[in-house]
């Protein structure tokens, strides 16, 4: 049996599902071969999720620096939003 966590089989490397189903009946999964299959088949077809870009040090350090009036616009649209 192995130490590592069963949940996101794909993080950890497993595209087979036979070795998968194996490993997870090991443990005591109860459930078909097919089902891990068909999960398996839906997690390699689905898209990655969108995920958006951290702010740059440099960025943020602009924002902390800056005078307020001078920050992009939809910043000062929030501040305004937050205070009245």
């Amino acid at each position: 049996m192995t130490t590592s966590r069963p949940g996101r089989p794909l993080e950890r490397g497993f595209t087979n599902a036979w070795k998968l189903w194996e490993e997870i009946v090991s443990l005591g999964y109860k459930g078909s071969y097919q089902r891990v299959r068909a999960y398996l088949h839906k997690k390699r077809t689905s898209p990655p999720p969108v995920t958006a870009r951290p702010p740059s040090p440099r960025t943020v350090s602009g924002w902390i620096l800056r005078h307020p009036e001078t920050h992009v616009p939809i910043l000062r649209q929030t501040r305004n939003r937050d205070v009245g």
